[in-house]
């Protein structure tokens, strides 16, 4: 029977789990930085601005959309 050794597994596993995670928060910053650009676009504006003026309408084919999984009643 050949033995495993257990330093090599934990450190290759530290290493996929540190890749991983290195990985998931740069695009986690990336996300936030495109999110935190978009909110100041005019895109972004007219969209809050649609919303504010529609909300009805927006309301109800969020619920309609939606409504069944998230527990509501539409």
């Amino acid at each position: 029977m050949r033995a495993v050794n257990i330093d090599a597994f934990l450190l290759t596993m530290f290493k996929v789990v540190g890749a991983f995670t290195l990985t998931g928060l740069i695009a986690w910053l990336g996300i936030e930085a495109w999110l935190e650009f978009f909110d100041k676009t005019k895109t972004a504006r007219m969209i809050k601005e649609f919303i504010r003026e529609n909300r009805g309408y927006v309301e109800e084919w969020f619920l309609k959309k939606y409504g069944e999984e998230r527990g509501g009643d539409g």
